[in-house]
């Protein structure tokens, strides 16, 4: 009964020091491939796109995607370019 009661706090306490938490929120881009269960490193490949870079834009929102990288996913993802960036920044509108 000791030996699991010092597991459990061991695994308590790892948890809650030593595994990283996340700060920021997945973004639209994150959640859009999520939705659709595209493999992000497959993706990377056909976009011509570094994976560190896919998993920054998909994952942080302080990381900005350029035009070039919206139109090289939706090329890799089978769609055309205005579709995904509508998808992306339809929250975007001229201020009033």
């Amino acid at each position: 009964m000791l030996i699991i009661i010092l597991f459990l706090l061991i695994f308590f306490l790892h948890s809650l020091f030593l595994v990283p938490r996340r700060k920021e929120k997945m973004t639209k881009l994150g959640l859009f491939l999520a939705q659709r269960m595209t493999n992000r490193s497959e993706l990377a490949r056909k976009a011509g796109i570094e994976r560190n870079r896919l998993s920054n834009i998909c994952d942080r929102d302080s990381a900005r995607i350029t035009g070039e990288e919206v139109h090289l996913l939706a090329l890799a993802l089978n769609m055309e370019p205005n579709e995904l960036h509508q998808i992306l920044f339809d929250h975007v509108k001229l201020p009033e």
